[in-house]
């Protein structure tokens, strides 16, 4: 069995984002690494989950993107940078799918 990361990235333009929602992209940890790596911040948190084992599924259909996404394993973190992105761990779950909430699998009853 494997734990899917989807939309890594928090899809910051989904209709129901509230406004207090960290953006990831405003974070300065991710962008000194991306900066330190040469890297985006997309890269670097795609990294981060492919280190820790998760398979992720990043939309995109800008062709650049796609590929930018690809581009994930000529690099790799360091311990301490993986320490500082879980270091911005905010609990937080964006696609919890409420509206299933009563479905006898719904998968996100326990606390995170």
């Amino acid at each position: 069995m494997s734990v899917t990361a989807y939309a890594p990235m928090g899809n910051a333009g989904r209709t129901w984002k509230s406004a207090d929602e960290p953006i990831i992209f405003d974070e300065p940890v991710l962008k000194e690494i991306s900066k330190a790596k040469g890297k985006s911040i997309t890269q670097v948190v795609l990294r981060f989950h492919l280190q820790r084992n998760l398979v992720v599924i990043p939309k995109s259909v800008t062709p650049s993107r796609i590929k930018e996404n690809f581009d994930v394993f000529s690099f790799s973190l360091t311990d301490e940078e993986m320490e500082k992105i879980w270091s911005l761990n905010k609990n937080l779950r964006f696609y919890s799918k409420p509206i299933a909430k009563d479905h006898k699998y719904y998968a996100f009853h326990d606390e995170y």
